[in-house]
């Protein structure tokens, strides 16, 4: 899904790139065609584009979005799939001291000794 979201995109910048240098002798800059990708995810993908925004910009290509991009789409399907809940729910540990300091009591009555 993600590869042809992003070939159908790269169509419509090629095809509008080359209108715009006929007819204003102008090339569109390659981070057009980039943010429009990043600008089209869906909101799973947040995370990513942020990500991707701090790559260095000689590493920002079309070829290594698609990838970044499968690689992630199929990460979250295979999430989905699993019905995994320790991905969707942030979990916290909780201690507190034992009195005599040679071990910790969590939340839950288990003991971590030290």
């Amino acid at each position: 899904m993600t590869a042809q979201h992003v070939t159908k995109l790269e169509n419509l910048w090629t095809e509008l790139s080359q209108k715009v240098l006929a007819i204003e002798h102008v090339q569109l800059p390659l981070s057009f065609l980039l943010n429009r990708i990043l600008n089209t995810l869906p909101n799973d993908y947040f995370e990513f584009k942020s990500m991707w925004e701090s790559r260095p910009h000689d590493q920002r290509t079309v070829k290594a979005l698609t990838e970044e991009l499968c690689l992630l789409e199929q990460r979250l399907k295979q999430r989905d799939q699993t019905g995994c809940t320790a991905c969707n729910t942030n979990v916290a540990l909780v201690t507190k001291r034992d009195p005599n300091h040679t071990s910790m009591t969590t939340a839950s009555g288990g003991k971590m000794v030290r």
